[in-house]
Parts: structure tokens; sequence; C-alpha cells
């Protein structure tokens, strides 16, 4: 019988036993300076919450757990994130679709003025191309 570790970090056989959750530390910081700037009233400026670094610094889990901790000062917060990372949505047309798909399906807000204009410019980028035949984002599949 292989001699195994009594606890995993993550995935894999455990033997019966749950691995142990991966805790997040050392961020308290960071959690308090987002949930300050939520706390000021000032609704005339949409805030925008960008996280940079290099490779392996903690900036999705630090996303994640902000996504997952309900903030005491805006429990209803509008919420909708781009991933840079992901080379499908380095674009800016595919990165403003997919922040404008979050928050219909995430939050039922309308954009009919983002739906023009993007329709619009999707017919003068490709003239001789119907957005059914191309499959624009916002024609649905029946």
């Amino acid at each position: 019988m292989p001699i195994e570790p009594r606890f995993r970090r993550s995935g894999g056989k455990t033997g019966g036993r749950e691995p142990l959750p991966r805790l997040f530390v050392d961020r308290e910081a960071h959690v308090d300076a987002v949930e300050a700037a939520l706390e000021r009233r000032d609704r005339s400026q949409p805030k925008v919450l960008v996280y940079y670094g290099i490779g392996g610094i903690g900036k999705s889990r630090l996303r994640r757990e902000l996504r997952e901790r309900p903030t005491k000062a805006e429990p209803e917060a509008v919420y909708a994130e781009v991933d840079f990372s992901l080379p499908s949505l380095r674009g800016p047309e595919t990165a403003l679709f997919a922040l404008r798909r979050q928050l219909v399906e995430r939050h039922h807000v309308g954009f009919p003025s983002f739906d023009i204009v993007y329709a619009h410019s999707w017919t003068q980028s490709r003239p001789n191309v119907t957005p059914a035949q191309e499959g624009s984002p916002l024609v649905r599949s029946r």
C-alpha cells in the first residue's frame, strides 16, 4: 500500500477524507479598500476595480473572494468582470460585449443604445455579411 499524505491541498484521491480548504489570508487591506470605496455614496461615477500584477500573486483569488462576499455597503451591487488574460476578450468589441452580456444575465440591465451602436459597427466592419450569417452575439438562434 502506497504511503499518502494525510491531507491534500486540492483534488485527487483523499481516501474518504476531505481535502484541506485553501485559506484566504493576508489580503485584509485589499478587501477593506474595496469595501471602503463601495461605502462612498457618490453614485455620479461608476466604480471600476482593476487587478494588475505579475502572474501568481493572487489576483484571481482576490477577485473570486470579493465576488463571493456580499459587501456590507452594497449588497445589491451591480458588477461585471472581464479577464484580459483570455486572448478572446482582449479586443474592445469582445470585452464590451462580454460586460454587456453579464450585466444583462446577472442583473437584467438593458442596453438598447449599445445594441444599436454595436449592430451599426458590425455592419460597417463587415459590409458584405449579415450579422445572422456570421453569428453576431446580438442575433439569437432559435
